[in-house]
């Protein structure tokens, strides 16, 4: 498949003076908007943290609101924050979303700038932490996840991923990965006190700990150790398309349509964070995510959605990789028990992304608290796995209660 160029335009986004700088970036890409009649419109985009989202629309005279959300572009840019310490690849994230594109599973990238993207806008919604518990919801992201995992794996190895001939390898794996990925950040916290001494040794410990327990471990769905993943399947990267307007159905059958959520209305979107990782690892990463940033661990998958998940992530990831699997439920089983032991690791790679954070970010968000939150995730997962818990009799967290429900 023919890779396509994108537009490179040598010019930011400026926050301090948004509308003429958002049409200036425009009109660069779109130099027909400035000529044909119509009003553009700017409007804020719920994002994440700490990106800005801006939907750019023209009203074309004659259009239905329908026709103009159909052609209108989304400006992207990298949030207030320098990200220097974290180290967030801007040129990779763009070439994801080329690769995703070129698949079908990413709207068309218009053009980059200097701290930002344009692309493509498609009419949805975000999804909410609750809509994740939705079983519409979750098979459709199980279904998609496992077409991201097979596709972009294949085409990262087409052009030098996955670990082939020349590539980069860092702590096992193709780099970036989680672990190596955790190691720079860890770099990167001060020791100019003895608590930033401690924490950053503590952290250091807990990664080289979880690389030796889980680093060997079979944990994605063929004989790869590696998938190119997601690695932020919170809910606000799920996408909800709208449904197409059905002009052939009754008004009922119409209306029917458009409440469905399938495969196809999903759109995994923000690959700032995509790297490799185990396939495990990713869906365990997705499942910590029903709880929201509030950490609400009642909202967790028990056992038999987590399965049933995992199966239809194996039947897309087979149809897409062209992977024939004998025996669907050991297959099932399998990588069940892989996610069950990758639990705990996103709790340690987001309290470290968090801590990391407060050190440099601009956004009004309180990390201290929320790495707290994720830490102590980890280490009630590591204190089960360690059979600390059993021996001294201690009280398993709420959260591991609701991760071992049926």
């Amino acid at each position: 498949m023919a890779q396509t160029r994108t537009l490179k335009l040598d010019a930011f986004y400026d926050r301090g003076n948004p509308e003429p700088s958002a049409l200036e970036l425009l009109y660069a890409a779109r130099p027909d908007w400035k000529t044909t009649p119509g009003r553009v419109r700017i409007e804020r985009l719920l994002g994440g943290v700490p990106n800005t989202i801006l939907k750019i629309t023209k009203d074309v005279p004659g259009k239905s609101k329908s026709e103009n959300d159909q052609a209108a572009v989304v400006l992207r840019t990298n949030g207030d924050d320098p990200n220097e310490l974290l180290g967030l690849d801007r040129e990779a994230e763009a070439r994801t979303h080329e690769l995703l594109a070129e698949h079908g599973l990413a709207s068309p990238l218009l053009a980059r700038f200097g701290n930002g993207l344009l692309y493509a806008y498609i009419p949805g919604r975000p999804c909410k932490p609750h809509d994740l518990c939705c079983e519409e919801v979750w098979a459709s992201v199980a279904v998609k996840l496992g077409e991201f995992h097979a596709k972009l794996t294949r085409a990262n190895d087409r052009i030098g991923g996955g670990g082939g001939p020349g590539v980069k390898m860092d702590m096992g794996g193709p780099a970036p990965n989680i672990w190596s990925t955790m190691q720079r950040w860890i770099n990167v916290l001060p020791t100019r006190t003895a608590e930033e001494k401690s924490l950053r040794l503590e952290l250091q410990t807990e990664l080289s700990w979880s690389l030796e327990r889980l680093g060997r471990s079979k944990s994605s769905p063929d004989e790869r150790a590696y998938v190119f993943g997601h690695c932020d399947l919170l809910s606000g990267n799920i996408l909800i398309a709208s449904a197409a307007d059905s002009k052939e159905a009754e008004p009922g059958e119409a209306a029917a349509a458009a409440s469905r959520i399938t495969p196809d209305r999903i759109r995994i979107i923000d690959y700032e964070c995509a790297m490799y990782c185990p396939a495990a690892f990713d869906i365990a990463n997705h499942f910590s995510e029903w709880g929201g940033f509030a950490c609400d661990y009642t909202t967790l998958p028990g056992r038999t959605v987590r399965r049933e998940f995992i199966g239809r992530y194996l039947s897309s990831y087979g149809e897409h990789a062209g992977i024939i699997t004998a025996d669907l439920e050991l297959a099932v089983s399998e990588l069940a028990a892989a996610v069950d032991r990758f639990r705990g690791l996103p709790g340690l790679l987001w309290a470290v992304h968090a801590f990391v954070s407060v050190l440099e970010s601009k956004v009004d968000f309180d990390w201290i608290p929320y790495a707290s939150k994720r830490l102590a995730e980890y280490r009630a997962w590591k204190a089960h796995e360690d059979g600390v818990q059993l021996e001294s009799g201690g009280e398993v967290s709420l959260r591991e209660r609701m991760w071992a429900r049926e």
